[in-house]
């Protein structure tokens, strides 16, 4: 009898699925976020696909399917501080890592789903890496979806602190807009990321004036 509630527990856990993706990585300004979400193979979330695929209201709507209908979701942080101070390679290694720890103490024989071909050190072998899993795998989609919300909240709280930068409209990416805007005024340490910033000044042949927030 023990055996087959173990085996009953065991082959209900392999229906299981933890997702991982990010969002943030390619923007000059903001944090990165990375998603975990973990769910039932058999559940329903009509709403939610990659969100790249995704207007921005359907990402929120998509990811409050997310939080209703999945067994766990996790998402980690990595501020502009972080990466000027470590890198993003290595920020990248650390928190994909920990939320990949996080599903694998919480869920030891689910599936692991790591968007993309990059691999994180340390993680356990039995961890996936599929390209264009946000497009194929619904548990990396729901990462995919709660990552990017909380990507596209912390930059309009930046928006909300320097209107002028207009945060709200490039989400922290180099476009002309920002980086007139970045002439101007000035980046804001904390804020803009200053390797991004400064290669980014090089490339177009401009100093960069550094500014506290």
């Amino acid at each position: 009898m023990i055996s087959l509630e173990f085996q009953g527990v065991f082959m209900k856990d392999l229906c299981v699925t933890a997702g991982v993706d990010e969002a943030g990585l390619g923007p000059i300004a903001g944090p990165a976020v990375f998603g975990l979400a973990v769910v039932d193979d058999e559940t329903l979330m009509p709403l939610v696909r990659d969100s790249k695929k995704l207007s921005e209201r359907q990402k929120f709507e998509a990811a409050a399917q997310v939080e209703e209908r999945a067994r766990m979701t996790v998402h980690h942080i990595v501020t502009p501080a972080a990466i000027d101070e470590h890198g993003m390679g290595k920020m990248w290694q650390e928190a994909v890592l920990s939320v990949i720890t996080i599903a694998d103490t919480a869920y030891p024989e689910s599936r692991i789903v790591v968007d993309g071909n990059k691999r994180s050190y340390g993680s356990p072998k039995r961890v996936e890496y599929i390209v264009r899993a946000d497009a194929s795998v619904l548990a990396v989609s729901a990462a995919s979806v709660i990552a990017k919300c909380r990507q596209l909240l912390a930059m309009d709280r930046l928006h909300s602190l320097y209107p002028k930068y207009g945060f709200s409209s490039h989400k922290g990416y180099g476009t002309p807009e920002h980086i007139q805007a970045i002439k101007e005024m000035g980046a804001i340490r904390n804020v803009h990321r200053r390797k991004y910033v400064e290669t980014l000044a090089e490339h177009q042949g401009f100093t960069v004036v550094w500014r506290d927030e």
